[in-house]
């Protein structure tokens, strides 16, 4: 029995090392969390550029717009006048 006793001891304290060095990682582990909240920021400035980006397409459905009144004042206007096209034998 007193052999247990002395085997104890030294087996307790080394696990109070070890929980000690567990705590140094948990700090890192902030640390990371840390470079993860400044990833996130970056993150919204990326859609910022997508409003940015949202804008240009508006300005695609202007153009796409003005090629939809052109396409149809020159089919309403330009075909009524022509009958059918000549057959090529």
């Amino acid at each position: 029995m007193t052999l247990s006793s002395c085997v104890l001891p030294p087996c307790s304290s080394n696990v109070e090392t070890r929980s000690s060095n567990e705590d140094t990682c948990s700090s890192n582990a902030e640390g990371r969390s840390d470079n993860d909240d400044t990833r996130f920021s970056n993150a919204e400035g990326r859609s910022g550029n997508e409003d940015t980006r949202s804008s240009n397409a508006e300005g695609r459905s202007g153009n796409e717009d003005t090629c939809f009144i052109n396409a149809r004042t020159g089919s309403d206007s330009t075909p009524s006048g022509v009958t059918s096209a000549p057959s090529v034998e």
